[in-house]
């Protein structure tokens, strides 16, 4: 009877019951809606109480407001919020869901690693879902990034998942005969990719003895995993490392990357035994350039008595390549003798030798070649020539005052490239009474000039230049506002950002009072300057890459190989012609640049064919519809002049920013070596400062991983 009275009113009250929210569901609503009401203009930490409830419910909530955010930075601090309910049960799943999500398909990258880097900081379940990411079919980027929060902190448990990785053969065919119903779902292709085996390797190489490795070095596809197997059996102290290294290293066929690690394995077993086949390797006209210039760093920094004697021998003999290369072997080798063979260089035929011999003696010092060198600048030199003698001597007179007088006229001379030597040079040497010259310089029409200026006064880390920099920015657009503001802020840590006429109140309010900021409260400022810069981000990019510049050159691959296809998404399926995809990128691109921004494009395969003939266009409705029907106009032919192409991006003197896309190797130009166009470039950039990003289509390309890395800019690629 006493049951039954009981359960009848449990019965009778659980209406009730169900309808009283749960402990804090009412707290998260109240919050939930405060937040939703200030959207972009509430306090961050609102997200981190909002998470500390760690319920599904707020699990729920912040789900919903990442939604309605409209900055990337809201976003982000959401983002870092759900790390909290990382290992709170029925909110986790949720929370995770939503950083899994962003970081395969968020459109903006910064958000993209963000999730990633948030799911590595979840100790509970983020190795879990970065698993998850590395084995689905997301952007190659994502992927090899959650390859590497994964593999920072491997344990016992992960052993057998990483041989999978690394074992995996081949890619699943993405033209299955097996699948007949064509109303199914089309099933997804996961490729499996070389650096996420080679990170997978890294970590289970304890695991196989030199035996195993040996074998499998021999099928290896991937030359970065083989560059891997060779540092592992060096640090073992493999009896079989080193002739398996000399033959890598003797093999023409092999990438350059991987002879360039066989040559340092090489050097760190045998040391200077290793110098006369080096020498021989060297000066072999097949040896790509890279690999030449490796062997030579490696030579010179031995350090070793015989070793110089050896390449001391080889200067001012044999050709060009050969030339070169004994002037780097030979580049800390400064006693007169020595340098007596380097100064024949300076007549010599050849202006790449001619260059590299100009360099290594301002390098070393060398006082007598002056009369030389100014003999050159005497002459009708030319201009890159010219900015590089301008350099050499400079550091070699090191101030001297009759130069210094000199310099000061250089800064103002004709050419582009001799006048920011002059200018980088002056900054440099730090003089107060350059600082007016430097200033100057500051508001010259040519923007690289205006470039090598203000790197040169933040350099010199002078409270006096912050009000020249901060006039002279009232007058900057574009890349530049960006460049004026990053240097303004690394001066004076102050929040005001690409906003000119703050920093021009900030000044008058406080520029007799002003210091500089210290190194180490810059440190601690960084992250709240990363914070401002996601909610001032542009809209405008290409594959990724975001365009911050208003004078941007777009380079792009219409050689045949375009018309080959990227990987499929999906079995059974055709992938996507190259050409097609960077068309459509392209002219995204171009659809969202601000308005007013000059762009130009230049596409290349056998030859070079430019939008624009002359100048750059601003972007408008017009131009951006006649750039777009251009684009659609361009087919697929030909072989691969990227060279020439990046020539003609240089020639352009109002781009400060240069953009490339290629999907193979050069084989047509006046330089198809890679290490030779990554020389070429640094040359045309040495003193004009454009910033270039690159983008590998239908595979990875060491030219432009270097391009980018060498010039301030990003290297993505997409199969």
């Amino acid at each position: 009877m006493m049951y039954s009275t009981l359960r009848t009113l449990l019965l009778a009250l659980l209406p009730l019951a169900l309808a009283v929210p749960a402990a804090g569901q009412g707290d998260v609503a109240s919050l939930k809606a405060e937040i939703a009401k200030a959207r972009d203009e509430v306090e961050p930490e609102k997200f981190v109480e909002l998470a500390n409830f760690k319920s599904k419910a707020a699990a729920d909530a912040l789900v919903e407001l990442f939604g309605t955010m409209s900055s990337i930075y809201m976003q982000r601090e959401i983002l870092r919020a759900l790390v909290i309910l990382d290992g709170e049960p029925g909110a986790q799943q949720v929370a995770l869901d939503l950083l899994l999500t962003t970081a395969t398909s968020a459109s903006a990258p910064e958000l993209r690693e963000s999730a990633l880097i948030c799911l590595g900081d979840c100790k509970t379940n983020g190795k879990a879902y970065l698993a998850k990411i590395i084995q689905s079919d997301a952007d190659n980027a994502t992927r090899e990034s959650a390859m590497k929060l994964h593999t920072a902190s491997p344990d016992a448990s992960d052993a057998e998942w990483y041989r999978s990785l690394y074992t995996v053969p081949k890619d699943k065919d993405s033209k299955s005969k097996g699948r007949k119903d064509k109303d199914a779902e089309p099933e997804k292709v996961v490729y499996s990719l070389p650096k996420v085996r080679e990170l997978a390797f890294r970590v289970i190489a304890s695991e196989f003895d030199e035996k195993d490795i040996l074998a499998q070095f021999e099928e290896e596809p991937s030359g970065h995993i083989r560059s891997a197997m060779l540092e592992v059996l060096a640090q073992r102290d493999s009896t079989k490392v080193a002739k398996l290294a000399w033959d890598v290293l003797e093999d023409i066929n092999m990438p350059g990357y991987l002879r360039k690690t066989a040559a340092s394995v090489l050097v760190g077993i045998e040391g200077p035994k290793v110098a006369k086949n080096f020498i021989k390797i060297g000066q072999k006209v097949v040896t790509p350039i890279d690999v030449r210039h490796e062997l030579a760093r490696l030579l010179a920094e031995l350090k070793d008595e015989d070793v110089d004697s050896a390449t001391n021998k080889l200067i001012a003999k044999g050709k060009n390549h050969e030339k070169i290369f004994a002037l780097l072997a030979t580049r800390y080798q400064a006693d007169e003798k020595t340098l007596k063979k380097v100064r024949k260089g300076i007549k010599d035929k050849s202006d790449e030798v001619r260059n590299e011999t100009i360099v290594q003696l301002g390098e070393r010092r060398d006082t007598e070649a002056l009369k030389d060198l100014r003999k050159l600048i005497d002459k009708k030199t030319p201009e890159v020539l010219l900015s590089i003698t301008v350099e050499a001597i400079s550091k070699i007179e090191n101030g001297d005052e009759a130069w210094m007088a000199e310099l000061q006229r250089y800064a103002a001379h004709d050419w582009t490239e001799v006048r920011n030597a002059a200018v980088t040079e002056l900054a440099r040497l730090g003089r107060d009474e350059d600082q007016p010259l430097l200033a100057a310089a500051l508001s010259h029409a040519n923007w690289s000039t205006r470039l090598a200026a203000l790197r040169g006064m933040e350099a010199s880390r002078k409270v006096e230049v912050l009000g020249p920099i901060i006039n002279q920015m009232q007058s900057e657009e574009g890349r530049m506002l960006h460049e004026f503001a990053d240097a303004l802020w690394r001066l004076t840590g102050e929040p005001y950002r690409l906003r000119p006429k703050a920093w021009l109140a900030w000044f008058e309010d406080n520029g007799a009072t002003a210091t500089l900021i210290s190194d180490e409260v810059l440190s601690q400022r960084a992250k709240e300057e990363e914070d401002r810069r996601l909610k001032q981000i542009s809209r405008a990019e290409f594959f990724g890459i975001r365009i911050q510049s208003k004078r941007v050159v777009f380079i792009v691959d219409i050689s045949g190989s375009m018309l080959e296809s990227l990987r499929s998404e999906y079995v059974d399926r055709q992938g996507e012609p190259r050409i097609d995809r960077a068309k459509k990128e392209l002219k995204k691109a171009i659809e969202d640049l601000e308005d007013g921004a000059l762009f130009n494009i230049i596409t290349f395969s056998t030859g070079v064919e430019p939008w624009l003939t002359e100048g750059v266009a601003g972007a408008s409705d017009k131009t951006r519809q006649e750039a777009k029907d251009w684009i659609d106009l361009r087919g697929a032919l030909g072989a691969t002049n990227l060279y020439d192409a990046i020539q003609m991006g240089f020639a352009d003197q109002e781009a400060d920013t240069i953009i490339i896309l290629s999907d193979g190797e050069p084989t047509m130009g006046a330089i198809q070596d890679q290490g030779g166009i990554r020389e070429a470039v640094a040359r045309f950039n040495k003193h004009r400062g454009i910033e270039i990003h690159c983008i590998a289509l239908g595979g990875s390309l060491q030219i432009l991983e270097w391009l980018a890395d060498d010039h301030g800019g990003r290297y993505t690629h997409h199969d």
